[in-house]
């Protein structure tokens, strides 16, 4: 008897190709292990708000690469704190539901000492209109691993 298990469907995922910025001169991991750290680019997917609850925004001037490995593919967080009108954004890496769906990763993460970024106005534009203000260009990657 031959036992025939179902093929795992891949989901694709697809983003804008960002260049990772890390020391060159320290060769420590700060990161733990995170995505940043074993790689020179991630893709973003969208924005996540992360407010009383967490709705994710696709991007479609974002989505234009298919992203080779799932584990690169990233999400803007923007969080604005209580007492601070003013938005914060950075990098996470994203995580999928089992129907493919985008959501925040469950991992709880920091930020490991990598950026991330482009210097293009279709990810500029983008960040500019969701925050309000101008920005530099380089996000921090928060990938590194909270224990808890």
């Amino acid at each position: 008897m031959t036992l025939i298990l179902p093929t795992p469907t891949r989901v694709a995922v697809k983003g804008f190709p960002l260049e990772v910025y890390r020391n060159t001169t320290d060769a420590r991991d700060h990161s733990k292990g995170g995505i940043s750290a074993r790689t020179r680019v991630l893709y973003v997917t969208g924005i996540l708000r992360a407010e009383r609850t967490t709705r994710y925004k696709p991007i479609p001037v974002w989505q234009n690469t298919e992203c080779p490995d799932p584990a690169r593919a990233v999400a803007v967080v923007i969080v604005t704190r209580a007492g601070d009108s003013t938005p914060r954004a950075w990098l996470e890496p994203i995580g999928l539901s089992t129907s493919g769906q985008i959501q925040r990763n469950p991992e709880h993460t920091t930020f490991g000492g990598n950026y991330a970024g482009h210097p293009g106005s279709a990810f500029l534009g983008v960040l500019e209109t969701e925050l309000g203000y101008p920005v530099a260009g380089l996000l921090k990657v928060h990938d590194r691993p909270i224990p808890f």
